[in-house]
């Protein structure tokens, strides 16, 4: 390297460059206008019945909660005695309490729409993606959905659709 002239070119040259790099990089990502701007009918149909099922889900949680609410000011009214005879009895009849057909029938319901919850993402990730569009829009319903914790577990099943679209789309067969 010499003094007389710079190993890199001088600080505005590179700004310039890296600007018109980055904008042609954010172009490219970009689809073109002449595309359109809204996922099909079919994909769109899939993601309103997903916010359904996650509504169905809330309610559920929500009539859960308030279930257990009960329960715990039952548990609240009747503390638990010291001796031991009295904490079997108490025992038995927190059981029944917390067991009761109420509960169980909450509880139930929950665990069914979770179920309904999960046919539907796997409704979503089961459309194949044409374009950039619908798998823009996976992707951000990837994002919104697969986050919702379940008590059957937490799994991205529709992350999993968008990375089998993503592999499609680019025309390689890297999984098996």
């Amino acid at each position: 390297m010499t003094l007389s002239r710079p190993m890199f070119p001088p600080r505005s040259t590179r700004r310039a460059f890296l600007s018109i790099a980055g904008g042609a990089s954010l172009a490219a990502l970009a689809p073109s206008t002449a595309t359109r701007a809204e996922p099909s009918p079919e994909l769109a149909a899939a993601a309103g019945a997903l916010e359904a099922a996650l509504d169905r889900v809330q309610a559920a949680r929500a009539a859960v909660r308030s279930v257990m609410t009960g329960v715990d000011a039952w548990e609240a009214a009747n503390p638990r005695p010291s001796s031991k005879r009295g904490a079997r009895r108490w025992k038995r009849a927190a059981e029944r309490v917390r067991y009761s057909s109420e509960v169980n029938a909450a509880w139930l319901a929950q665990l069914n729409a979770e179920a309904s919850y999960r046919r539907a993402q796997h409704a979503v990730s089961m459309i194949k993606a044409a374009d950039i569009v619908e798998l823009t829009f996976k992707a951000a319903l990837a994002a919104h959905y697969d986050r919702t914790e379940l008590a059957s577990g937490q799994m991205a099943v529709i992350a999993y659709g968008v990375v089998v679209d993503i592999v499609n789309l680019n025309g390689k067969a890297v999984l098996s």
